[in-house]
């Protein structure tokens, strides 16, 4: 059984668990944000806006998409077996 903050070492576990909650949250806001830049997307292409504003948008979303992909392909997995 093991026990997180207790013993040596404690206050660098809970250090790294308090990182990886920060991350986790920060991305799951990226996922947020894409997801209402992509729906603000498709309700403008509906009511007919501009083109430019359209694709702007749809490309502000590509590119943070890219970015969040990014971030997952190269994220260390903590994988013990």
């Amino acid at each position: 059984m093991v026990r997180y903050g207790v013993g040596p070492g404690s206050s660098r576990e809970s250090l790294l668990s308090a990182q990886h909650s920060v991350i986790i949250s920060s991305v799951r806001l990226m996922d947020i944000i894409i997801l209402v830049l992509l729906a603000i997307t498709a309700f403008l292409i509906v009511r007919g806006a501009k083109r430019g504003l359209i694709l702007s948008l749809w490309v502000i979303s590509l590119i943070l998409m890219l970015g969040l992909f990014r971030y997952h392909v190269t994220s260390a997995l903590d994988l013990s077996f």
